[in-house]
């Protein structure tokens, strides 16, 4: 396993399934099966959500949604920094069968 994934991983995950592909994420086989931390909104888009206000910073980020969500380390990065409506639009643009579970998980946020 790369550095760079080993420094991201996560067994908080483990056993669960990807929100994205389904898969269930483990640490004993494929790296991309790894479970990671997923900026569901990406770090970038984040910086857009805060607002100064009267010399105060506020997040507005719509209440209840959650920002990190545990992702397998392979959808975790193909997803890159991409918002999910981008991904699940790239994702469908080539037949990829896991736009079908995006859209399931942004429907349930």
């Amino acid at each position: 396993m790369s550095n760079a994934a080993e420094s991201s991983v996560s067994f908080v995950g483990v056993g669960t399934s990807c929100p994205y592909c389904k898969r269930i994420m483990r640490t004993d086989s494929l790296i991309d099966l790894v479970p990671t931390r997923d900026h569901v909104i990406p770090r970038m888009v984040e910086r857009d959500l805060v607002k100064h206000v009267g010399g105060n910073v506020v997040n507005v980020r719509p209440k209840g949604v959650s920002a990190i969500v545990m992702a397998c380390y392979g959808c975790n990065q193909d997803k890159g920094s991409l918002t999910l409506a981008k991904w699940l639009q790239r994702l469908a643009d080539v037949g990829d069968p896991r736009a079908l579970h995006v859209a399931e998980f942004l429907q349930q946020r």
